[in-house]
C-alpha cells in the first residue's frame, strides 16, 4: 500500500527524482533513521532532536546536502516534495539542521541535529516537513543534455502543536468499484476504493474494513483495506483500496465500508452491486463480471527429490448458479505427464459450491535434477435445464523442482 511505499523509501532507499516528478530507487545504499519522527510541542516552544545518516557503501566517500522540504501526499498515497512554506500545514520554515553538508565515509554513520522553533502566534494542529539528505554528485566535465538527476532520502516529520483545539474530523466521501484490467479482476477479485477526507486540523490514522453482505443482509465475508500506517494529512483526501478475493457466486450484494480514525464516530458507506459469472453482455452500473470458475491456487509449485512423491490439491469454486462438469487432464505435450495422476478425472460441482481435485506426483528415481513445467487442462461444461453448454477451458500451471543432493 501507499504508506508501505513511504516506509520503504524512508528506511532504506535513496530516491531518484527526475524533474521532481518521477520516482525510482537508487543503486547506492544509504539509510536515514528514524524514518518517521513525531513531536508534540507547545506554541513558542523549541525542541532539538536528531536523525542518523548511514552508508553501506564499501568503497567511496559520499557528500550530502541536508535541508527541510514540505511534503504532500496525493490521493493514491504517493509522496511529493515541494518548496518550504508552500503547504498550509508546513513546519519547514521553523527548522534548522546542523550540519548542512556531510561527508559520509564508507560504512560510517553521521548524526544530523534538527532544531525546531515554533512561533508563539501559530494555531494548534498538525504541521509537517521532511528532513531531506541529497547526494551531491560531481558534475561531469561535459554536460549531457537532458534533465539533471537528484538522489535523495528523507525522514518524515509530524509535529503536533499544542495549546488549542486539536480537531480530528473525517468524512467517508465515496465507495466505488474500480475495474483496472478486466481479466485481472475476473481472476483476482474485485477492487473497491473508499475516499476518506480529513476535515480536521491534524493528521489522522485510518483503519478500515470492507464487509460484503447478501441482498438480504447476511454476512458473506470481510477483508481489511490496504492502509500502511493509514495517514491522511489535514485538508487531504485519500483513496484506500481493498481487493475482495473471496468466493462470490452470481447474485446481488451490498458492500459496506467501515472506517475508524480516532474521532468520535465510525464512518460507514454502502454500495449495492451485482456479480455475473462468465460471458459478457451489457454491463449495468456496478455489475461485475467474474470468471465462471475460480481456481485456487492457480499454480502448483512443488519441490520433490528423485524417487519421491507428493500429493497436492486445488479447489474449484463454481461462481455460476448452474451445475458445472469439469474434466481434468495433464498436458499431452508434457515430458512429465506420466508422473502425474489426477483424481477424480471428472467432477460435477453444483451452482455456488466448490469441489476439489487431488494431484499425486511420483518422481522416478532416475529423474534429472532441475526445473520442470507442465499444466493441467480443465475442460468445462455448464449443465442447465436446457442441456449442456461448453465453457472456455482453463488451465493450472505446475512447477516442479527436483533438488540436487
Amino acid at each position: 500500500g501507499f504508506i508501505m511505499r513511504i516506509m520503504k523509501f524512508c528506511l532504506f532507499f535513496a530516491l531518484v527524482y527526475l524533474n521532481f516528478t518521477s520516482l525510482c530507487l537508487a543503486q547506492e545504499n544509504f539509510r536515514l533513521s528514524p524514518p518517521i519522527i513525531e513531536v508534540s510541542l507547545g506554541r513558542g516552544g523549541t525542541k532539538v532532536f536528531y536523525c542518523e545518516l548511514a552508508s553501506d557503501n564499501k568503497e567511496k566517500n559520499s557528500e550530502f546536502k541536508i535541508y527541510p522540504l514540505d511534503l504532500d501526499i496525493d490521493r493514491d498515497g504517493a509522496v511529493e516534495f515541494i518548496e518550504p512554506g508552500k503547504s498550509k500545514y508546513s513546519c519547514s520554515k521553523w527548522i534548522q539542521v546542523e550540519p548542512k553538508e556531510v561527508l559520509l565515509e564508507p560504512g560510517k554513520t553521521k548524526k544530523i541535529i534538527v532544531k525546531l522553533s515554533l512561533p508563539g502566534s501559530i494555531s494548534a494542529g498538525g504541521y509537517y516537513s521532511a528532513i531531506v539528505c541529497e547526494l551531491v554528485t560531481k558534475k561531469p566535465s561535459k554536460v549531457e543534455s537532458g534533465s539533471a538527476i537528484t538522489w535523495r532520502i528523507a525522514a518524515l516529520l509530524k509535529v503536533t502543536v499544542l495549546g488549542g483545539k486539536l480537531e480530528k474530523k473525517a468524512e467517508l466521501r465515496d465507495l466505488f468499484i474500480r475495474t483496472l484490467f478486466e481479466e485481472e479482476e475476473k481472476k483476482n477479485g474485485l477492487t473497491f476504493l473508499a475516499s476518506l477526507e480529513n476535515l480536521g486540523n491534524i493528521h489522522i490514522k485510518a483503519e478500515g474494513k470492507l464487509t460484503v453482505l447478501t441482498a438480504d443482509r447476511k454476512r458473506k465475508g470481510e477483508i481489511d483495506f490496504e492502509l500502511g500506517t493509514g495517514t491522511v494529512l489535514p485538508g487531504h483526501t485519500r483513496d484506500f483500496k481493498v481487493i475482495y478475493d473471496k468466493f462470490l457466486p452470481e447474485g446481488d450484494y451490498i458492500a459496506r465500508a467501515v472506517f475508524r480514525y480516532g474521532g468520535m464516530k465510525a464512518l460507514e458507506k454502502e454500495l449495492p452491486f451485482s456479480v455475473k459469472a462468465g460471458g459478457g453482455g451489457g454491463k449495468e452500473e456496478n455489475e461485475v463480471i467474474l470468471s465462471s470458475l475460480k481456481v485456487n491456487p492457480d499454480e502448483l509449485s512443488l519441490k520433490i527429490p528423485a524417487g519421491g512423491f507428493r500429493t497436492a490439491g486445488f479447489t474449484i469454486q463454481n461462481q455460476k448458479m448452474d451445475k458445472v462438469k469439469i474434466s481434468a487432464s495433464c498436458d499431452e505435450k508434457s515430458e512429465i505427464k506420466g508422473w502425474l495422476k489426477i483424481e477424480p478425472r471428472e467432477l460435477e460441482i453444483e451452482g455456488a459450491r466448490e469441489g476439489k481435485f487431488l494431484v499425486r506426483i511420483n518422481v522416478p528415481n532416475e529423474a534429472s535434477e532441475g526445473g520442470y513445467k507442465t499444466k493441467i487442462n480443465l475442460s468445462l461444461a455448464l449443465i442447465t435445464k436446457d442441456g449442456q453448454e461448453e465453457l472456455e477451458p482453463q488451465s493450472i500451471g505446475v512447477s516442479l523442482e527436483i533438488p540436487r543432493f
